[in-house]
């Protein structure tokens, strides 16, 4: 009702009469309309989830749908006995969604145990840790832009292994005494070389391993 009272109280004959341009009449017509529709039937945004959570079970949807009925019910009321009802309802959803929750992923990591890769998985999804990759397309080296990705990498491999010794190159020489004297380091003819890893030091290595800590 109020939709055609608001309709009926607009002067549509004076569009009309104002101009013999149809398009300008038409324009006025569409924003006019536009105002009455936009009161009352105004657009609403809402977040449609693209994935549903897997703990949610049937008990849940039953509290959830209970407290959005309260909800509206109290806001339309305003009764402060249904806004009760809904604080109530609602504290009730939260409490039983938290247990489901923690429940669903303390299992889901004990389904994970001895499995490392698995377990950082379900960490990452309680956390909401997305993964992010990082795809260079091109880099600038001298004013060109280079593209092929064996040339990147040499590149990049030449800027590393050389940053330190042309940063060194850059230190002004001081005469700081933790620079000099017994604490400067001095060239040696010294050599060493690692000693080889075998088969037997890895297993005792892993063996020593607390599969717990993980976890």
């Amino acid at each position: 009702m109020l939709f055609l009272c608001d309709v009926s109280n607009i002067c549509w004959e004076h569009i009309v009469s104002k101009t013999d341009d149809v398009n300008y009449s038409v324009c006025e017509w569409s924003n006019l309309f536009s105002l009455i529709i936009e009161k009352h039937a105004p657009l609403n945004q809402i977040r449609v989830s693209d994935k549903c959570s897997p703990w949610i079970n049937k008990e849940l949807k039953t509290l959830m749908r209970t407290r959005d009925r309260l909800k509206k019910a109290a806001v339309k009321s305003k009764s402060p006995a249904l806004m009760n009802s809904y604080r109530k309802a609602r504290n009730a959803t939260n409490t039983l969604n938290t247990q489901l929750k923690k429940k669903h992923y303390n299992d889901k990591i004990t389904a994970c145990k001895g499995d490392i890769k698995g377990s950082w998985k379900a960490i990452n999804e309680i956390i909401n840790k997305k993964s992010k990759s990082t795809n260079i397309d091109y880099i600038k080296n001298r004013g060109q832009e280079i593209s092929n990705n064996r040339k990147i990498a040499n590149i990049m491999n030449d800027y590393f292994s050389t940053a330190g010794t042309d940063l060194a190159k850059n230190i002004e020489e001081t005469e700081n005494s933790l620079l000099s004297g017994k604490y400067q380091i001095k060239n040696s003819a010294a050599n060493f070389r690692f000693r080889p890893i075998m088969i037997q030091d890895i297993r005792e290595a892993v063996a020593k391993l607390t599969t717990s800590k993980s976890f």
